[in-house]
């Protein structure tokens, strides 16, 4: 794996699936010490802080988005997808760390976690719902509002009322 370093920050760019790997071969906890001490004790030249814009793709020039490592570890990182992820030093030092201290098993089972609950969530919006217009109530009953159900003359009234929105009042010719 070759990690390249940029002098002036020490952020540090990887090619496409490499930090991915990086916990694998820094599975021995000493190592992922050792690189973060190294890291920490190198100067920067930039002040740690908030960006307020996306940074580009040093290869394709492309946008690259800011993407949650491991999706639920609130360390930042910037990723362009095909060409790699750009990680700053200061938050490149907290996914060592994080390595470091064993915590990252944890990290994984909390982002499966949430992956679960997102697709039961998904699942659930995709249960049928009744007919034309129906919605689910908490208890799970379908309620209909199908037009044969609506009271007599409440759709003509309804369409009135939005016809006046729009501003398209009816004529009382």
């Amino acid at each position: 794996m070759q990690i390249d370093l940029c002098t002036r920050c020490k952020g540090v760019w990887f090619d496409d699936r490499e930090l991915t790997e990086l916990p694998n071969r820094l599975s021995d906890r000493d190592l992922a010490k050792g690189a973060a001490e190294f890291l920490a004790g190198l100067p920067t030249h930039t002040a740690p802080g908030k960006r307020s814009s996306y940074l580009v793709c040093p290869l394709c020039s492309g946008h690259m988005a800011q993407r949650n490592f491991r999706e639920v570890s609130g360390i930042l990182t910037d990723r362009c997808e095909g060409c790699g992820t750009w990680v700053d030093h200061d938050n490149l030092l907290k996914i060592l760390r994080l390595v470091s201290s064993g915590q990252l098993p944890e990290v994984d089972r909390r982002a499966a976690e949430q992956r679960r609950a997102r697709e039961a969530n998904r699942s659930r919006m995709r249960e049928p719902r009744g007919r034309f217009g129906g919605w689910t109530t908490p208890s799970g009953l379908s309620k209909d509002i199908s037009p044969a159900r609506l009271p007599p003359g409440i759709l003509a009234d309804t369409v009135t009322l939005f016809l006046v929105v729009l501003g398209f009042v009816p004529s009382g010719d």
